[in-house]
């Protein structure tokens, strides 16, 4: 294989000088590492394990170091690693489950140096410290991590996921004690190599196994990470909590990432399945590499960049039974590849289009669009100059075409979901008010939808005639259809052509909705009112005239006979065809020109069902032959849809709400959701939480009904089983400890008063002698609903809290976030702990930070003479606590939970060591005791204070996960 490209890097003193160039292995490889110099590359696979030095235009074999007949599964390699340090050292993860160093310095053919054979199952993963020659990493299928001193036989320190298969680990290249370890439970932990007890941080980074991770090379907390859900993503570990920073979406799983050296924000990946190319991504730029290299017939196994200072070759091993040398000048360029055009709406209306700059520029023609409120704007990228190629060449021009302000504008949407009414009144009533809010805000298309609603699907004899004309007085601002005239007052000019002819030229879809425009039209007084372009013969109104002249509506020639025509077909059909009916125009004009007949009831007659003149009124009254609702059924939803498709889901669903059971079975549910979970996300991007929630409610689809009760439910874990806790607090009632039995005493030894103790009886009896336990003396539910888990998790979650060590010094202080000490940290009393390693939350708050929640704690209301209080706030698992110990007199209260106490007096020194827990003193010590011996003891609870006088010896324990908190008196 031969490219042109020949690329020369200076490194110091030394030179790098190649090109793109490969060679055939004798069997697949598994992993790949460079030496320090950059000079040889060792290959190692289940049958293969080679080393082959980098020359400048070839590979050639070194060293085989598979020797012996029958080589053992020691030299069957899943990973391997060259020290970075020692070139002659060498390290391999076996698939039998060994750890294996390697010396290239022995003087025979055999360079195999020591075993260990630790681990259980297959090792996937071995990692060099990076300045600490002797220091090797281990992670295996086993769930266990171990660290080797090459100088020692065994290990040195064994660290525990607690998962099914570590998968990868990498010594921070920057910080001396630190490894990340990833995990085939999604999971990434941060480890201390001086405390292997506990990992120091953990965070789930992937849905479903994590594979691989990279520390980056020159900034000191960016870790990446790649998992089976094709995901790279990058974090930034410098903050309390694992912060994704960047995310790159490949096509199949990652199963190697390795950042670029010298630039920050490049990082390779190849994947272990489908995909055989490797790639390289601007992490900034996620959607689409920066380079890829296409040379591998099989899945890439191994990657590394040949110089830890050298962004230009790239070595990598493949299934394919092939050793590559990459350079990135020849790398293929995915961008050469891509479609530059592209075409997007806002959620204001705007469009934005880009396409090949080429051809926007070449177009001479190109005429500015209305709303063109730009010229295009053209992106290119500016090259860089440490990148060694050109092909940066491509750019898109982009133009944006803006809507009109007002049109745009999202106003009309917010008004019309805060004013419509879709439930608590007659459909009539409804379907008016719809009517007005959307004339209201110029939608007449809407206005008319609602009104020919009401019209189709309430009765008229229960619709009040008040409704039926909205134009009986002056000044009136009703809606176009409903207007009230008479029909020799149109002006002949009215229109541009003949409503004949333009019901005969026009084809039905074109009228299924009624045209918005309206038209002023002149009444007897000058009183301009609003008309409706619909053709007449949906008008309503009083008529006054002969019937011939309802027909006669050519404006050209008024006065030509006029022939007998069927009424063209309009947004619905027709009832019936209009016959002659002249003794009933009669009867109707001679009533209301009658001198016995008042204005008023004149007016009432021509708008009663059964004798007004209105058209609509003729079908409904005249002819007795009213259609069912549901005859209408097809055509409101072939509306409905059509305003769905018109992106107004808004009236698509106030619609299906306001008319239910009689148009749902029309609609497929499907559809039916889809249009509401629309307009529910509609809402909530407005942030009309309310109508959205009413909307949710009112919804006839069962699918959107449950969407109140889901996103209200919240289901609180134990953090120590995992499984749902039955009650508001932090203590699992499923909790077992086998040792939790013995924890209750027989009977309480501290006398027990209740909040009928007078601040003189207290002084005189208990403050300077001996304890109490007071029930009832304050009320503390507000301060108990403020310490729910969740309420602290969500106002301290990512505050440092301070935690000392459970022995009776108490030397060690460490700080961590709030968080973490939860959800990682409160598990029930390790026996085996001493107080030394376990680590407590209580005390050393800062009242500043936690001063907003200690405001509404009521604390005891007897002082002692000269002394103040001050608080103590702790959180702890069953079965801590601290062991013996003396200070001043104080009170101690529990929130949740139950905390045993066992006290003696000052004169009484107790029989304890002081760096084991309480746990194990009540196990070992307590059943041993003399009765004379036994200490004064008793369980607190909720909503008990106990006093404790100065000086006396005390030792808590928890028998539940519990919160309280203790006033010092100073």
């Amino acid at each position: 294989m031969e490219k042109m490209a020949r690329v020369t890097t200076a490194l110091g003193g030394n030179t790098i000088t190649g090109r793109t160039m490969f060679c055939h292995l004798d069997a697949p490889a598994n992993a790949i590492s460079v030496c320090r110099d950059a000079a040889q590359v060792v290959v190692a696979g289940r049958n293969i394990f080679k080393i082959y030095s980098i020359d400048e235009d070839q590979f050639v074999e070194k060293l085989n170091l598979r020797v012996g007949r029958k080589p053992s599964l020691n030299f069957s390699c899943a990973d391997v690693v060259w020290h970075q340090m020692d070139e002659n050292l060498l390290a391999t993860a076996a698939t039998n489950g060994v750890v294996v160093t390697w010396n290239l310095g022995k003087p025979s053919r055999n360079k195999q140096d020591q075993l260990f054979t630790e681990h259980k199952r297959t090792v996937n993963k071995v990692c060099f410290h990076p300045t600490e020659v002797y220091m090797l990493l281990s992670g295996s299928q086993d769930g266990y991590m171990k660290c080797f001193d090459l100088r020692k036989k065994d290990s040195v320190s064994t660290f525990s996921g607690q998962s099914e298969s570590v998968r990868d680990v990498q010594f921070s290249i920057r910080d001396y004690f630190t490894f990340a370890a990833t995990f085939e439970n999604g999971n990434v932990q941060l480890w201390d190599i001086r405390r292997p007890d506990r990992y120091e941080r953990m965070f789930t980074a992937h849905n479903g196994p994590v594979f691989c991770c990279d520390w980056h090379l020159e900034d000191r907390g960016w870790l990446a990470t790649g998992g089976r859900d094709k995901m790279v993503k990058v974090w930034d570990m410098n903050t309390n909590r694992a912060k994704e920073i960047y995310c790159v979406q490949t096509i199949a799983s990652v199963a190697r990432v390795k950042w670029r050296p010298e630039c920050k924000y490049h990082i390779a990946t190849c994947s272990m399945m489908v995909d055989h190319n490797i790639y390289v991504w601007d992490v900034r730029r996620p959607f689409i590499p920066s380079a890829m290299f296409e040379e591998h017939k099989d899945v890439t196994t191994g990657i590394v960049w040949r110089h830890l200072h050298d962004p230009y070759f790239l070595l990598s091993g493949s299934k394919d039974s092939t050793l590559y040398q990459h350079i990135f000048k020849d790398a293929s360029q995915p961008i050469d590849r891509a479609n530059p055009e592209g075409l997007c709406y806002s959620l204001f209306g705007d469009l934005a289009f880009a396409a090949k700059e080429s051809l926007i520029s070449s177009d001479s023609n190109r005429k500015p669009y209305i709303g063109d409120r730009r010229h295009p704007i053209f992106f290119k990228r500016k090259l860089d100059p440490t990148e060694q190629f050109e092909y940066i060449s491509s750019s898109s021009a982009l133009s944006v075409f803006e809507t009109d302000l007002e049109s745009g504008s999202m106003d009309w949407f917010v008004r019309t979901a805060k004013q419509y009414a879709l439930a608590g009144r007659p459909l009539a009533e409804l379907c008016d008010h719809n009517a007005k809010v959307a004339k209201e805000l110029d939608r007449d298309q809407v206005a008319q939808t609602w009104t020919m609603l009401r019209i189709i699907y309430s009765s008229p004899g229960t619709v009040p005639s008040a409704n039926l004309n909205h134009s009986l007085g002056k000044g009136s601002t009703s809606l176009p259809l409903m207007n009230s005239f008479n029909l020799k007052d149109i002006p002949s000019g009215i229109g541009s052509e003949s409503r004949l002819e333009r019901s005969k030229g026009e084809s039905r879809s074109e009228n299924i909705l009624m045209d918005s425009s309206s038209t002023l039209i002149n009444n007897d007084e000058n009183e301009e009112t609003e008309g409706s372009d619909v053709p007449a013969d949906y008008l309503l109104g009083d008529v006054e005239g002969d019937e011939d002249e309802l027909y006669m509506m050519d404006h050209e020639n008024p006065h030509a006979e006029e022939q007998e025509y069927i009424l063209p077909q309009e947004a619905f059909p027709l009832r019936h065809e209009i016959v002659d009916n002249p003794s009933a125009l009669d009867h109707l004009q001679d009533k209301a020109d009658s001198p016995h007949v008042s204005g008023n009831e004149a007016e009432t007659v021509s708008l009663t069902p059964v004798e007004s003149f209105s058209l609509i009124s003729i079908s409904h009254s005249l002819y007795e032959n009213r259609l069912p609702p549901d005859f209408f059924n097809p055509i409101v939803r072939d509306m409905l849809l059509f305003y769905a498709e018109q992106g107004d889901v808004q009236m698509a669903v106030s619609v299906l709400i306001v008319l239910g059971d009689r148009i749902r079975k029309e609609i497929d549910e499907q559809t039916q959701e889809h249009w509401y979970t629309s307009y529910i996300d509609l809402l909530q991007r407005f942030q009309l939480w309310n109508i959205s929630n009413e909307v949710i409610k009112l919804s006839t689809c069962r699918a959107i009904n449950c969407l109140n009760q889901a996103s209200t439910t919240l289901h609180i874990n134990c953090s120590n089983c995992k499984r749902p806790m039955s009650n508001k607090g932090w203590i699992c009632d499923r909790l077992t400890n086998k040792y939790l039995a013995l924890m209750e005493e027989d009977h309480c030894t501290v006398e027990r008063r209740d909040a009928s103790l007078t601040y003189s009886q207290f002084i005189d009896q208990y403050a300077f002698s001996r304890p109490v336990v007071i029930q009832g003396i304050t009320d503390n539910s507000e301060f108990q609903a403020l310490c729910t888990r969740n309420k602290l998790l969500a106002e301290f979650g990512d505050r440092l809290v301070r935690l000392s060590t459970a022995n009776t010094y108490s030397y060690r202080k460490v700080d961590v976030p709030f968080q973490e000490y939860v959800e990682h940290l409160l598990e029930p009393q390790d026996l085996a702990s001493l107080g030394s390693d376990t680590l407590y939350f209580f005390g050393d708050n800062n009242f500043t930070e936690w001063g907003s929640l200690f405001q509404k704690y009521l604390p005891p209301p007897f002082q002692i003479p000269g002394t103040s209080g001050a608080y103590s706030f702790g959180i702890a698992g069953s079965g801590s606590g601290v062991p013996f110990h003396w200070h001043g007199p104080g009170y101690s209260e529990v929130i949740f939970g139950r905390k045993r106490w066992f006290l003696y007096p000052p004169e009484k020194t107790p029989e304890f060591h002081p760096n084991k827990t309480t746990l194990s003193w009540l196990l070992d010590t307590y059943p041993f005791l003399p009765p004379e011996d036994r200490p004064v003891e008793c369980t607190i609870h909720p909503g008990e204070v106990l006093y404790f006088p100065d000086r006396w010896w005390h030792a808590t324990l928890n028998l539940d996960t519990s919160v309280f908190i203790s006033t010092f008196l100073g």
